[in-house]
C-alpha cells in the first residue's frame, strides 16, 4: 500500500472505527483482568485481540498488529493463571504505548485544528 492509498483509509470511517474501539477494547482488557477470568473470559479476550490484530493490519500498523497476534496466542494457551495474566498485562503495555502513535481520525483533528 502506498503512502496515498495509507491515507486515505485513515481518513475513512473504517479508521475512525478503530481507532476508537482501540481504546475500548483495551480498557474492557483492563477491566476483565482486574478479576478472576473465565474460560469464556479468555475466549473473549482471544477474539478480541484477534480483531485488533486484523484491524491494525489493514491498517498498516504492523507494529500493532504482531503484539496483537502475540497477545492473541497467549490466550489460547495453557499458561497457569498467574503466568497468563502477567503475560497479558505486558502485552496490552506495549499496545497501549504504541497507540500513542496511532493518527487520529480526520475528524478528530479537523476539531482540534478549528
Amino acid at each position: 500500500m502506498n503512502n496515498e492509498e495509507r491515507e486515505r483509509l485513515l481518513q475513512g470511517r473504517a479508521y475512525t472505527l478503530f481507532f476508537h474501539e482501540y481504546g475500548e477494547r483495551l480498557k474492557h482488557v483492563g477491566e476483565l483482568l482486574s478479576e478472576e477470568l473465565s474460560e469464556s473470559d479468555r475466549l473473549e479476550l482471544g477474539r478480541t485481540f484477534h480483531t485488533l490484530k486484523g484491524g491494525a493490519g489493514f491498517f498498516g500498523f504492523d507494529e500493532i498488529a504482531r503484539v496483537a497476534s502475540m497477545i492473541e496466542q497467549i490466550c489460547a494457551s495453557p499458561l497457569l493463571s498467574t503466568e497468563f495474566r502477567e503475560s497479558l498485562l505486558e502485552g496490552c503495555q506495549k499496545l497501549d504505548n504504541l497507540s500513542v502513535n496511532l493518527p487520529a481520525p480526520v475528524a478528530s483533528r479537523k476539531r482540534e485544528e478549528a
